[in-house]
């Protein structure tokens, strides 16, 4: 929660010169982590042969995301664009339901309603 909520306001910070570059860093600073984390667990991270696609088009729609993401912290109000990109668990949950059928437990609908709700409290003046 809180590296989201940094990348976030550090996001917010960044000015329209700056184009995508911050998304660049950022990007390189995770594989760099990521890098790290497996050469000190010894560990692979090359996708399994059979996955390679899923793994480029899921990178493909998470730069999407984080573009959108970008251009709405710096075109909108801070409170609304970081609610609604903490939004993404609810699009997991909404997505596994109706593409893989998966139910939905109690506390899960309670969840993505209080999601919900707090989106439209955020976004009232």
């Amino acid at each position: 929660g809180l590296g989201f909520a940094g990348s976030i306001l550090s996001y917010a910070q960044t000015t329209e010169a700056s184009g995508f570059a911050p998304l660049g860093i950022a990007r390189v600073a995770a594989v760099a982590m990521l890098a790290t984390a497996a050469v000190s667990q010894r560990s692979r991270i090359v996708p399994a042969p059979g996955s390679r696609r899923l793994v480029v088009v899921t990178g493909i729609v998470d730069a999407a995301a984080n573009v959108a993401q970008v251009t709405a912290l710096r075109l909108g109000p801070l409170a609304v664009a970081s609610v609604l990109g903490a939004l993404y668990p609810v699009a997991t949950l909404v997505l596994a339901r109706f593409l893989l059928h998966e139910h939905l437990h109690g506390w899960q609908r309670v969840g993505i309603a209080f999601a919900l709700v707090a989106v439209v409290l955020t976004a009232l003046p």
